[in-house]
């Protein structure tokens, strides 16, 4: 399978943010790269297209890449998922950072140039106390797992490994707030790694909803991998469309941009129990004023914030 790859030209204060928003797309990878070159050529308008030649960098800028499914070398193919990433860039201009020129480029790449180098970038990795992330290629720790949960994972959006900060800090909040007792809803599952671990942390059921039904796909059989299929159901869903109000659960977690987070929020009470907990992430620490107010504003206390570099994951309870 080839892949287009669209490239983003940005600053390193804004790469992680705009790695994030491609990863609640359709993107099937994402990197980061920095680049050495003068940006000298020509300076385009906000989120134009120009040839990937053209492109050039200061020392200090970055390139944010998402590689997406090709079907035909036709360039037309693409031009929806880029004229979605313009629209959401907005969403990570407005969070304040430096972004940069946000100058783009599209061009078509040969899958297997690129899954190679995903091989040699991950290997296991250990989360908290009781988790551990393992390629599926690489199942043979440097590390004991006599204590850990292992969590199987296929190379695909960058975060669903786990290996972001804003998925990281979700899984150590569910390692510390997870009762073996609880029901758990993840919203915008991604491949599944936050469903997954709840299961293995011991939830008792485990419902996870995602937009992208290629997501849903992947996040199904690595349900299957990782022998959690009877205690996870994956459905495709626009937020909490496909969930019934009569479902309630203990923990939700919201692996989301602040302004999907605005979204969802207002549902979100009526499918969490009382005194429930929502493990709110995406956030840039620069929002966590905005953010704490917005939970508040939808019946949350912000009970505790997690931070890692400039990302922090609130967590919040039901004020019900």
């Amino acid at each position: 399978m080839d892949l287009w790859k669209v490239s983003i030209a940005t600053t390193s204060e804004a790469s992680d943010a705009i790695s994030y928003m491609l990863s609640t797309l359709e993107a099937h990878a994402i990197e980061i790269e920095d680049r050495q070159d003068l940006y000298t050529r020509q300076k385009p308008d906000f989120g134009e297209i120009i040839d990937e030649d053209a492109l050039g960098f200061t020392s200090q800028e970055a390139v944010v890449h998402a590689y997406v499914k090709a079907q035909t070398k036709d360039s037309a193919e693409i031009a929806p998922f880029v004229d979605l990433v313009k629209e959401r860039l907005i969403d990570v201009t407005a969070s304040g950072l430096d972004v940069g020129s946000l100058a783009m480029s599209v061009s078509y790449v040969a899958a297997d140039s690129y899954l190679h180098a995903w091989r040699d970038y991950y290997h296991p990795l250990e989360v908290g106390k009781r988790l551990a992330i393992l390629p599926s290629w690489e199942q043979e720790a440097p590390f004991s797992l006599a204590d850990r949960h292992a969590i199987i994972m296929e190379p695909g959006i960058a975060f669903g490994t786990g290996t972001h900060e804003t998925t990281l800090l979700c899984l150590e909040v569910l390692e510390d707030q997870l009762d073996p007792s609880y029901d758990v809803l993840d919203v915008g599952t991604g491949t599944g790694i936050l469903a997954i671990a709840a299961a293995k942390l011991g939830a008792r059921r485990v419902v996870a909803v995602d937009l992208d039904q290629d997501a849903v796909t992947v996040a199904k059989e690595n349900c299957i991998v990782n022998d959690v299929a009877d205690r996870v159901t994956v459905y495709h869903s626009d937020l909490l469309g496909a969930i019934d109000e009569q479902q309630t659960f203990h923990v939700v977690t919201a692996n989301l941009l602040l302004a999907i987070l605005r979204d969802l929020l207002p549902d979100v009470v009526h499918v969490i129990k009382p005194q429930g907990y929502l493990i709110a992430s995406g956030i840039v620490a620069s929002q966590r004023e905005e953010a704490v107010q917005l939970m508040q504003a939808n019946g949350f206390t912000t009970i505790k914030t997690y931070q890692k570099n400039d990302w922090i994951t609130l967590l919040g309870q039901s004020e019900g």
